[in-house]
């Protein structure tokens, strides 16, 4: 396969591909690189007597590579073995003829007939070729090699989509799409890829928020013929769909940045903001930690539970970081949800042991309390006062705590109790 030269691919694409014909030079130079790549990485296997040729093995890594053209990844690994049969194969398991399947055992069965007649006409919303390649690329995010992008947008692409699709189930008789999209999800997601390609202006028009998002999750948009299917970059006069197009797909976008940007921050604000917060309560470090790990396999299952419901993705590297750092805010966001629910209180009055006192400045020392009863002594934050003192003539501590909905207890206040019986409020700013 090494032997084939530029001038034989870009001779057999163009002769059936209409996407390749509006790249540039420069995008088809990057598309033939793309197909000479995935031809090394397939086998190509002919069934009843059908010959492989070079042809054949250049048409369906072309097909490929124009579903996945706007992605980085995008050799589809996880499917290795390309099985083609001269017309329709009959599948002993099913009992049933078909025309292409794709399996998940890395396998993908082709008919040529079908194939080659998906691109002979171009705009009849049917080509098998990406219709089996689009489950192929769907089913890559299970393998180990996988375009994150794609892996990432998948879940909102099919949110999105999932109205149209129940709509479908509900009206199977008057759609945009052919009723075989109302199968399942997966067969939803191919038929679009079909109909993606093949008209993208009636599909922008008759379901745009669907053609939106898979623009978004296939990197490229089939409209921007005059910039290689870029998907955020127009040249000259566009017409009205491509501009708001555009338009949409910065919101989009920008949305997506967004998140991950919030995550980031909440990541900080958790961290910083707990532990004055928990300052105020009775509750140490280590029981923080502890509800941080709570939140984290909380939003696991939640996540898990999302994928299988809705999905075939599984949960990825990116999505464990991403709990992670959201399991600080998470936990803040309880502590935060106990304190403002008040609900019973308690008074408790702990008698002195010893004194810990640091100058701090001219003025403010900072005085830590050891309490014969040592119910308290894990939470050093209830036992640290800020004074202004010479002397510390102090006796006992009593506490009012008031318990959360999360059954917390929060600190309103703290009485500092002389030896000679008399009583000092402490608030914070002393």
């Amino acid at each position: 396969m090494n032997t084939l030269d530029f001038s034989f691919l870009d001779k057999t694409i163009s002769g059936q591909i209409r996407y390749y014909t509006h790249l540039s030079d420069e995008g088809k130079q990057r598309f033939c690189n793309r197909v000479k790549t995935f031809m090394q990485q397939k086998e190509f296997e002919g069934m009843e007597d059908f010959e492989v040729t070079d042809e054949v093995r250049i048409l369906i890594s072309a097909a490929a590579v124009q579903l996945t053209f706007g992605l980085h990844d995008y050799s589809l690994e996880g499917h290795h073995l390309i099985r083609i049969f001269p017309t329709t194969f009959y599948n002993t398991r099913t009992g049933a003829e078909y025309k292409g399947l794709t399996l998940q055992q890395r396998l993908t069965v082709l008919s040529w007939e079908d194939f080659e007649q998906g691109y002979l006409i171009d705009d009849d919303n049917f080509n098998l070729g990406l219709h089996e390649l689009a489950h192929v690329l769907r089913l890559s995010v299970n393998t180990d090699d996988f375009d994150r992008h794609f892996a990432r947008y998948l879940d909102d692409w099919d949110e999105a989509s999932n109205a149209e699709f129940e709509r479908m189930q509900n009206h199977p008789d008057v759609n945009f799409l052919r009723s075989y999209a109302a199968t399942d999800m997966s067969e939803f997601f191919s038929v679009c890829a079909e109909y993606f390609f093949e008209v993208p202006e009636k599909f922008s028009m008759q379901l745009p928020e669907i053609y939106n998002h898979l623009c978004m999750l296939l990197n490229q948009n089939p409209l921007n013929i005059r910039n290689d299917y870029r998907l955020n970059e127009f040249d000259g006069e566009s017409d009205q769909n491509a501009n708001e197009l555009k338009e949409t797909f910065f919101l989009f976008r920008e949305w997506s940045h967004h998140v991950d940007t919030f995550i980031a921050i909440s990541f900080f604000v958790g961290l910083l903001c707990i532990w004055p917060l928990i300052s105020r309560m009775k509750i140490n470090f280590g029981t923080f930690c502890t509800i941080g790990v709570y939140a984290f396999f909380a939003m696991l299952v939640v996540t898990k539970l999302y994928r299988i419901a809705f999905t075939i993705r599984k949960i990825d590297s990116i999505d464990i970081m991403r709990m992670v750092l959201l399991s600080p805010f998470i936990s803040l966001l309880i502590f935060v949800i106990n304190y403002l629910t008040p609900g019973e209180k308690k008074y408790d009055s702990y008698s002195i042991m010893y004194i810990n006192v640091r100058e701090i400045d001219s003025v403010t020392d900072e005085a830590i309390t050891f309490f014969k009863n040592d119910e308290l002594n894990d939470f050093i934050k209830l036992r640290t006062f800020k004074t202004n003192f010479n002397t510390y003539q102090w006796d006992k501590v009593s506490y009012e705590f008031e318990t959360g909905i999360f059954n917390y207890q929060n600190l309103i206040s703290r009485t500092i109790v002389n030896k000679d019986k008399t009583q000092i409020p402490y608030y914070n700013e002393h």
